[in-house]
């Protein structure tokens, strides 16, 4: 990632200080850290929402690419990543954490799963950017902590809200769809 995709994208970024979030599902960079008491103890850190949007017009683009234009698809998003040139990019920042969002509206993974597969198909990316970003991650010292809601329904198409049980409260709150 170069400074100028950088900048075209710097929209979706926003620089934090301190919060406190749950612990990661994916294995992480550094597994041995204590990562409750390391996030207290950090100060400057960077969230990303690298995301592929809703789609079909709806109020989400996500993420642009360098031209502008918005990506057709979210294997395409996935693969436009850079991870080794993110993970530089953020050594130069000097960042001790980042926090990135391995999916957001219409939970559109940016990895591949079998889960969600079945229950969503056509909402994962091919490529493991999550992955990627651990790898590229590695070594720099700079920890990764993931970030993700597990009931983003209220984007869903009124068909995947049908189909993924959405539309009934209890099992909305549940996350279930059976």
């Amino acid at each position: 990632m170069n400074r100028h995709t950088l900048q075209i994208t710097m929209f979706s970024m926003i620089v934090v200080a301190t919060a406190v979030f749950g612990a990661c599902t994916w294995p992480r960079a550094d597994p041995g850290a204590d990562t409750e008491a390391e996030y207290i103890r950090n100060r400057y850190g960077i969230i990303v929402h690298y995301t592929f949007g809703c789609g079909g017009g709806q109020r989400y683009p996500g993420t642009c690419n360098v031209d502008g234009s918005i990506p057709e698809s979210l294997d395409e998003v996935a693969d436009n990543f850079d991870a080794e040139g993110f993970a530089r990019d953020m050594v130069a920042f000097g960042v001790e954490y980042v926090i990135f969002t391995p999916y957001h509206a219409s939970m559109n993974t940016l990895y591949p799963s079998k889960e969600m597969d079945n229950w969503r198909p056509g909402h994962t990316a091919k490529r493991d950017v999550i992955r990627d970003l651990i790898n590229a991650l590695k070594g720099t010292g700079i920890k990764l902590y993931l970030y993700g809601h597990v009931n983003d329904g209220r984007d869903f198409s009124p068909e995947d809200r049908v189909a993924t049980g959405f539309t009934d409260p209890p099992r909305a709150r549940s996350g279930m769809t059976s």
